[in-house]
This record gives C-alpha cells, structure tokens and sequence, in this order.
C-alpha cells in the first residue's frame, strides 16, 4: 500500500513538473487548453494523477481551472506583471544584502555567464537559462533556505514574461551592462550599492515588458 502511494505521488509530480516546463518554456502559449483525459493520453498514464498535476498547478497559479472546460493557460497580465517584478526584486535584493561575502569561484562564474549573456545568436531559452543561473550563482551565499525557496517558486512564475523580455530588441546589451555593475559592486564588497542596482535591474526589465505589453 505504501509503496502504491508513493509511486502515485511520484507519478503525479512527474507529470506536474512535465507540464510545467511546457507553460514556463512557451510550448503551451497563453490560452492553451488542457483536460486531464487528453494529458494522461499523451503521457500514456490514468487520468487521476494527470487531475491532480493539473491541479497542483493551478494552485500555484500557473493553469486556470475553467468549469466543465478543464484547465487552461493564463493570459499574459499588466497586473501579475506589477504584483511579481517587485516581489522578485525585493527578496533578491534582501538576499543579496544578508549573503555571505563574494568567494572566488563565485566571482568566476558570475563572470563566464556574464559573457554568455552577452553573446550573440543565442535562442531566448538558452539566454534565460544562463540569466537564471546568474542570478541563483549571485544569491549563492544566502543562507536563508526559506527566501531561497520562494525566489526559486517566483522564477518559475516570472519566466513566461522573461521569455518576452528576452525576445525584445536590444536587451542582451542593456542586461549585460546591468549585470556587469552589479557583480562589480558584490566583488568589491559593496553589497548594499549591489542590491540597489539589482532593484534598479528588475524595475527596468518589469517596464521593458510592460511596453510590450501595452
């Protein structure tokens, strides 16, 4: 029995973290309709665990439960844009400010991305899993596992408008340059002018989409 359950959970949270990957990424664009009897279909698995998943993610707020329509993909929104951008750029710049002081491997890495954001020909995918990845190697030092956890949940929220700023012309420079002063400020020991210019970053990119938007 217990192995029964463990397995169903597990099942579940496969599928919940497949279909997340699909919202997050663009491969389920807004609007996008999903039944729990066409998931379990194309997953080859029974519809109770597919429910569930949906669920879950419609509790996280990434699906919209419609009645008798099953789930769908949530419009893009000014307003979730105003409610998340400023969320993630208060708790980045709180955990910025409580990390420990810069180590050198981490200075290196900020580094090597640093150039791979600024590279050309890259797909907006690519350039935001490096930007995530950025940002996480910043933070690295913060021992509150707590804030750590919740940015990692707002990440995943704030991704689909992301990939939108990420297609937006002249924003590889713009957020190279950003990035560049912000690791400058960490290195030197300046965290608290660090986690100002991460603020002055996350209020640029929430405008920046904002206009597109618009």
């Amino acid at each position: 029995m217990m192995t029964g359950a463990l397995e169903h959970t597990a099942l579940r949270d496969g599928i919940a973290e497949a279909t997340l990957k699909l919202v997050v990424s663009g491969t389920l664009p807004p609007g996008s309709r999903l039944k729990d009897s066409d998931l379990a279909e194309r997953l080859g698995t029974s519809r109770t665990p597919a429910r569930e998943a949906l669920v879950e993610l419609a509790r996280r707020g990434f699906l919209k439960a419609v009645p008798r329509c099953g789930f769908r993909v949530p419009p893009l929104e000014r307003q979730e844009v105003l409610e998340l951008y400023p969320l993630v750029a208060t708790l980045e710049s709180l955990a910025m400010e409580s990390s420990d002081e810069i180590e050198p491997a981490q200075a290196r890495t900020l580094a090597r991305l640093g150039q791979t954001l600024g590279a050309k020909g890259q797909t907006p995918m690519r350039w935001l899993t490096s930007d995530r990845k950025w940002h996480e190697t910043l933070l690295a030092g913060c021992a509150n596992t707590r804030l750590t956890a919740m940015l990692g949940d707002l990440r995943l929220q704030i991704q689909r408008y992301e990939l939108v700023y990420a297609k937006l012309s002249g924003h590889k420079t713009t957020s190279s340059r950003e990035h560049s002063a912000i690791a400058k400020a960490y290195r030197e020991g300046d965290r608290d002018r660090a986690a100002e210019l991460l603020r002055s970053h996350w209020g640029r990119g929430m405008n920046d989409v904002l206009r597109h938007l618009e």
